[in-house]
């Protein structure tokens, strides 16, 4: 996927049988001289942290850990017992986001990717992952911003996650009820090990613990 001037490579893989046959290689220099073909000099990818093969072909080509993400799939169980008897904040709303939205995302997650947020806000039907729509979410309380999230409901999940406090969650993860095609919802996140934290105790299910990396710079 490319959004402006940076990169996303969601995944490559070789069947566990042709594997040591030089194919990841391959794979990689397709996908670096794709990005170059389209003037990309940023590309980031997500690789779990387990996943030593995958990090070692991704180091291989200049990519560098930058920070760690987290994937939770919050069951159907505890959806229903979030709306059910969680008690929601005064005076939070959530509101389907647009470009107008842009500078006020920015201002609260300065740590957001621009350029996704960018290509995000200005086509809210980008697929995700199992196709359909993606939509900016965005809960506010008192009208100041406290959590966004792009939710696919198909998927049904929400990337990128970025709050300014977990008391607002379940207000979030209830007002995507609405949403939602599943009878369950994912949420990841970067950066943040204390909502991990959080999520764990709460037994919410770890679907993956990921590296974000990056390469800056493809040689022309």
């Amino acid at each position: 996927m490319t959004h402006k001037n940076y990169g996303h490579l969601g995944q490559i893989a070789v069947t566990k049988f042709e594997r040591g046959k030089g194919y990841g290689n391959k794979l990689m220099e397709h996908a670096l001289e794709y990005f170059k073909t389209k003037g990309i000099k940023r590309v980031g990818l997500y690789v779990e942290t387990k996943n030593q093969i995958a990090i070692s072909l991704y180091e291989k080509y200049g990519f560098e850990k930058q920070f760690e993400s987290w994937h939770y799939w919050i069951e159907e169980e505890f959806c229903k017992q979030i709306e059910e008897t969680s008690e929601k904040v005064e005076k939070s709303e959530l509101k389907i986001l647009t470009f107008t939205d842009y500078n006020t995302i920015i201002e609260v997650f300065p740590e957001i990717n621009k350029e996704e947020l960018e290509t995000h806000l200005n086509n809210t039907q980008n697929p995700g992952l199992t196709g359909g729509e993606s939509i900016p979410l965005g809960l506010f309380v008192n009208n100041k911003l406290q959590i966004y999230g792009r939710l696919n409901p198909e998927f049904s999940g929400c990337r990128p996650f970025f709050f300014t406090d977990p008391k607002y969650i379940d207000d979030f993860i209830s007002g995507t009820v609405k949403f939602k095609k599943k009878n369950y919802i994912r949420l990841t996140f970067d950066r943040n090990s204390k909502l991990a934290n959080f999520f764990q105790e709460r037994g919410y299910k770890l679907w993956h613990h990921m590296w974000v990396m990056e390469k800056v710079g493809i040689k022309e």
